[in-house]
């Protein structure tokens, strides 16, 4: 899943920079300047990462599917090859079953 979580909170922090502009609150302008554009970067840098290792992680599930597809392709073939061979069971030559 992406980030959701951190572009919520950067926009929150965007959203506390934008209402700071309000002359109501011209007693905390400063600090609510400071702490929305703090939050706003710093949830916007774990975003960035975030959304990069989702991706780096939903590449690495697909080059392990198309590996297992290939095992399985590969084991299914040798299954087929030993299949066709007559093997002694019970001093009986029978084919191997599947």
């Amino acid at each position: 899943a992406a980030p959701i979580i951190d572009v919520l909170t950067g926009i929150g922090g965007l959203v506390v920079i934008s209402v700071a502009q309000d002359d109501d609150y011209y007693f905390a302008q400063p600090q609510m300047i400071t702490a929305g554009a703090i939050t706003a970067v710093l949830s916007g840098v774990s975003a960035a990462v975030g959304f990069a290792r989702t991706e780096k992680c939903r590449v690495a599930k697909e080059q392990l599917e198309e590996r297992l597809r290939l095992q399985l392709q590969s084991l299914g073939d040798t299954l087929a090859v030993v299949h066709s061979r007559p093997v002694i069971l019970h001093n009986a030559p029978h084919l191997i079953p599947l």
